[in-house]
């Protein structure tokens, strides 16, 4: 292996680059709505008015497109459609979404697009869940809408149907969370790679959802329920296998019962982390976490573990730039990554034999006899 091995293994290892390799493996938060919410919408060529005391109408910043064909793409160009239509079809990716926590039916939503523009229409919503969703007739963005990425590979069932272990959320007719017993919105996926984890946190927020820090999970792909209601604005922080859940801000104390977290892991695409905090024991450094992750006064030895596996790598840049950047960050970041390129390049073998080898080896009089040197140059040194 040579150091531009080392570079382009790393590079890939980093944990945008971890993240990114489950973008469409499973669930992950999204925020595709923008900041304001539309009184009109251009359908058609033309405005037309939204009306909102029964609908609700936001643009989106973007819409994941499926690859498809030009003639595909110009028709989609000047469409108004339902979205479930647009997913069944295979020219969308999957999404769900959630006002003031609430799931909203793909029933129920309707995609606008004109000229590159992406508009989305929530229409035929009965008046009380309106006016549990929309109160006000006039949302708050960033605190009361919020989207959520599905897998391609998800089904998406309407109907009274069980939960069952394929589920990866399942909900009311409100659009309130259900972790067992008969949904009405089923998401399902097949793929037994996904796994699923659920989560009732201890009082105070923080806890572990694995024993194993080799693997890495991300915040993106937790979403915390308050009794079942979406949390979107909750505050994730991880630490290795170790989550610290801020509920708007403020620790989660006050009913611990009602939250739930469900994080999702893939277990074919992610390969173990290069992060500091894998050499560690879990068990061992427990509480050295949690005060790290709460912001306490932790032992200096943390400061270390904390920091993500994240060499720099830019497109913008210059091989010689990038390679440079990554060498001088592995060097700061933990010198033995370079590890590898010295065990490919070593110009001798080891062999390591147990007591059982020893004895099995000894001559009549009881010694072990082993040559320093053989005719074809090699020698051999004994390390006890």
């Amino acid at each position: 292996m040579t150091t531009q091995d080392l570079i382009t293994l790393y590079k890939n290892e980093r944990s945008e680059a971890k993240l990114g390799q489950q973008l469409f493996a499973i669930p992950r938060k999204e925020e595709m709505v923008d900041s304001q919410q539309l009184t009109y919408y251009v359908g058609d060529r033309r405005e037309v008015a939204v009306n909102i005391q029964t609908e609700i109408c936001f643009h989106l910043k973007w819409l994941r497109l499926k690859p498809m064909t030009p003639e595909q793409y110009l028709i989609l160009q000047e469409s108004t459609t339902p979205m479930e239509d647009l997913i069944t079809a295979g020219l969308i990716y999957p999404f769900l979404l959630f006002i003031n926590g609430h799931l909203i039916r793909w029933e129920n939503i309707t995609i606008i697009i004109s000229q590159e523009r992406y508009d989305m229409l929530i229409t035929g919503l009965d008046q009380e869940f309106f006016d549990l969703v929309n109160p006000d007739r006039f949302l708050d963005i960033a605190t009361e809408v919020h989207t959520l990425q599905l897998p391609d590979s998800i089904e998406y069932y309407q109907g009274g149907y069980p939960v069952d272990e394929h589920t990866l959320f399942a909900f009311n007719e409100q659009g309130v969370l259900v972790k067992s017993g008969d949904a009405y919105i089923r998401i399902q996926n097949y793929d037994t790679t996904v796994e699923v984890i659920d989560i009732d946190p201890v009082p105070g927020g923080t806890f572990i959802f694995a024993d194993d820090p080799m693997y890495k999970y991300f915040p993106e792909n937790a979403f915390v329920f308050n009794a079942g209601v979406y949390d979107g604005n909750a505050d994730i922080q991880v630490l290795a296998t170790a989550m610290m859940i801020y509920n708007n801000q403020l620790p989660v104390t006050e009913d611990p019962n009602a939250i739930m977290v469900r994080i999702f892991h893939n277990t074919k695409l992610v390969t173990p982390t290069y992060d500091n905090i894998r050499k560690t024991n879990i068990t061992n450094i427990q509480a050295d976490i949690f005060t790290a992750l709460q912001g306490g006064d932790a032992p200096e030895y943390m400061d270390k573990l904390k920091p993500e596996f994240d060499p720099p790598y830019d497109q913008k840049k210059s091989d010689e730039e990038n390679t440079t950047g990554i060498l001088d960050y592995l060097a700061q970041y933990d010198a033995m990554l370079f590890n590898r390129v010295y065990q490919s390049n070593k110009d001798f073998v080891e062999l390591e034999v147990d007591y059982t080898w020893v004895q099995s080896h000894l001559d009549e009089d009881g010694y072990l006899k082993i040559p320093r040197r053989f005719q074809d140059g090699v020698n051999f040194y004994i390390i006890v």
